[in-house]
């Protein structure tokens, strides 16, 4: 018996095409066609730059409460999108100002999809219909190089407010 992927799992699929989707052919500066990872905390010197990794919060928030008997569980997926870029020689955080702009770029054109009326006649970012009502998209920070990377990087936290039915999690 074959099982299609948890929910939240293809959701972050999606979110990952997207940041994929940031090419210099799309509009964008950078090229993330081949570096953008989820789940990975540690790299290393044979990994691509730029790149970004997708993490949850460590600590995710409360969903608001499931009614007795409910299927439906609304909330916040808190998650955390880390950047790395090529240091510039002059000003080392100037790229990774760049990336972090084309990463909330790609994000902000997905969260317009909340509000646009698809041909299913509702919202539809990262292809998920109704089940993504919004994206928050947080300021972000850039950081040069230190004892947490050996070059620049960002952090920004980014809000998907998501609708699941967890007694189908697998639909």
């Amino acid at each position: 018996m074959s099982y299609s992927r948890p929910f939240r799992l293809r959701l972050l699929d999606a979110v990952t095409n997207c940041l994929r989707s940031i090419t210099p052919a799309n509009g964008y500066k950078s090229d993330l066609s081949a570096s953008v990872f989820r789940g990975r905390l540690v790299f290393g010197d044979n990994d691509p730059l730029p790149m970004v990794s997708i993490l949850e919060t460590p600590i995710p928030l409360d969903s608001l409460p499931t009614p007795a008997g409910g299927k439906v569980q609304r909330g916040d997926f808190d998650l955390l999108i880390q950047g790395f870029a090529v240091d510039d020689k002059e000003h080392p955080t100037d790229n990774g100002y760049i990336l972090l702009a084309d990463v909330k770029k790609a994000l902000v054109l997905e969260r317009e999809k909340t509000t646009q009326i698809s041909m299913s006649g509702g919202p539809n970012a990262f292809g998920m219909g109704k089940a993504v009502s919004d994206i928050d998209i947080g300021f972000g920070t850039v950081r040069p190089a230190d004892e947490t990377s050996a070059t620049t990087y960002f952090w920004l936290r980014v809000t998907i407010k998501i609708t699941e039915d967890i007694s189908k999690p697998f639909d």
